[in-house]
C-alpha cells in the first residue's frame, strides 16, 4: 500500500512493511469499511454484551446487522445500478454490452464539480479506453 504526502511541492511515498500496517492503512483509506468496523467494535459488541438476556442481545445484534446492511452494503449495490441508469437515460451509453461497460471506469475526481466537468472526464476516458471522440450534447 502506498501513502502519498499532502504537500503539493514534494510528494513522498511511504511503504509500510508488514501485514498489520498494510491492513490498517487499507482500512483507514476505505471510509465505509472504517466506519463499519468502528461501529461493530465500538457500538454493537458492547451493546450486545451489556444486554439483560440472550433474547435482547440477539435483538440488538439483529438490529445492528440490518443497520450495517442498509448503511454499508446498499451503496455497493445501488450505486452501480444508478450509474448505469443515468448513463443510459442521458444517452451517454447505448447499452452495457462489451466495451461500452468500461465507461464506468471514469475517475472519481470527475464527480467532484459539475456536469460539464463530468462530461470532460467521460470524453477523456472514452479517448483513453476506446480511442474515440464522443459528443455529449443533447440533440
Amino acid at each position: 500500500m502506498l501513502v502519498n504526502g499532502i504537500s503539493e511541492k514534494k510528494t513522498e511515498t511511504l511503504r509500510f512493511k508488514g501485514f498489520a500496517l498494510n491492513t490498517c492503512a487499507a482500512v483507514e483509506s476505505n471510509i465505509l469499511l472504517n466506519k463499519g468496523i468502528t461501529d461493530i467494535g465500538g457500538f454493537v459488541i458492547p451493546q450486545a454484551i451489556m444486554s439483560n438476556n440472550k433474547d435482547e442481545a440477539l435483538e440488538r445484534v439483529f438490529k445492528s446487522g440490518l443497520y450495517f446492511l442498509f448503511t454499508f452494503v446498499s451503496p455497493f449495490l445501488a450505486l452501480p445500478l444508478m450509474n448505469k441508469h443515468f448513463l443510459k437515460s442521458n444517452n451517454i451509453v447505448k447499452n452495457f454490452s462489451g466495451y461500452q461497460l468500461r465507461i464506468l471506469e471514469v475517475s472519481k475526481k470527475y464527480l467532484t464539480k459539475d456536469g460539464e466537468y463530468f462530461k470532460e472526464g467521460v470524453r477523456k476516458t472514452a479517448k483513453r479506453l476506446f480511442n474515440v471522440s464522443i459528443n455529449l450534447t443533447k440533440p
